[in-house]
């Protein structure tokens, strides 16, 4: 069995329990380390594919948000493996 955690869970803290549940159930944990999109691409992304009624200035700010937030996935927090997809 697979279980996926997506990029919602952008810093150490968030994947903590994940890991912890992971590590406890003995699976096997990789991160998927995907390029990091420019505020311009993710914004433009974001607006070719709209979820509501959100301007510009609002991805805008959620990627600022994001961005801050975002820890790199790093073996100390109990991968296995991390894997770095190129462009």
């Amino acid at each position: 069995m697979n279980i996926v955690v997506d990029e919602v869970n952008i810093s150490c803290g968030m994947r903590e329990d994940y890991i912890v549940h992971a590590q406890d159930e003995g699976y096997h944990i990789k991160a998927v380390r995907f390029p990091v999109l420019t505020r311009e691409e993710s914004v433009r992304r974001r607006l070719s594919d709209p979820h509501g009624e959100w301007s510009k200035e609002d991805w805008e700010g959620v990627w600022e948000k994001f961005n801050k937030a975002y820890d790199e996935p790093v073996y100390e927090e109990g991968f296995d493996e991390i894997e770095r997809v190129e462009n």
